[in-house]
């Protein structure tokens, strides 16, 4: 059984602190004093260690804020819920992959807070590729093909730069457009290759893309 925390801010409060960064590291180390023993204790009940719950729930804090940035997470359900439930799907689709865990695992209630006929699956940030065997291996890609493919790949992706744009950005470095074009296809097939049997669509690849890049 989980004791509840006294929360400092409400959950709207939160998810306003969060979205206009006010009192922000305050506010993500009061997410992790509430949230994170709890997270621990599901995934160590199902299977999991002490190191599996630390990356699934820092995982979690980063969708949960990407949501958020995004509008995609309203606060219809409480943001304790939010992050219990990206947690928990998270970890199972971790231990599906690994083929051992029955993957119907029943929702527990997170706190006091009863949320459970709320329906806000659609807001959910996750995608096949969103399991932890998944991003420890991308994380070791994305190392591997090196700076300027890191640089090259924000720079399109996340940036929207143009070719012309990103050429200049690189001073110098490189001859062409053509060549920035044909790295930038060699990058991506190389990640998308590292990754085979794991996740095969463009945009699995880029949601692990730019979360791996905002970490480092």
């Amino acid at each position: 059984m989980f004791f509840i925390k006294k929360n400092s801010y409400s959950s709207k409060q939160i998810i306003e602190n969060i979205k206009n960064r006010k009192n922000y590291e305050k506010t993500i180390r009061e997410l992790y004093k509430l949230y994170y023993d709890k997270v621990k204790a599901l995934i160590k009940k199902m299977d999991g260690t002490n190191e599996d719950a630390e990356d699934v729930f820092q995982d979690a804090i980063a969708k949960v804020i990407w949501s958020i940035d995004k509008d995609q997470f309203k606060g219809e359900a409480h943001i304790s819920t939010y992050l219990f439930t990206i947690s928990k799907n998270m970890w199972l689709s971790t231990l599906k992959k690994r083929n051992r865990y029955d993957v119907s695992y029943d929702n527990e209630a997170v706190d006091g807070n009863s949320d459970n006929d709320v329906d806000f699956s659609d807001e959910l940030p996750l995608a096949d590729g969103d399991d932890l065997d998944t991003k420890h291996r991308f994380r070791e890609l994305l190392n591997k093909i090196g700076e300027d493919c890191q640089k090259l790949l924000t720079y399109f992706y996340f940036q929207q730069l143009t070719y012309e744009e990103i050429l200049t950005k690189f001073k110098g470095k490189y001859t062409s457009e053509k060549f920035i074009r044909n790295k930038k296809s060699r990058c991506i097939n190389y990640l998308r290759k590292g990754l085979e049997n794991s996740t095969e669509k463009i945009s699995d690849l880029l949601d692990n893309i730019s979360e791996c890049l905002d970490k480092k």
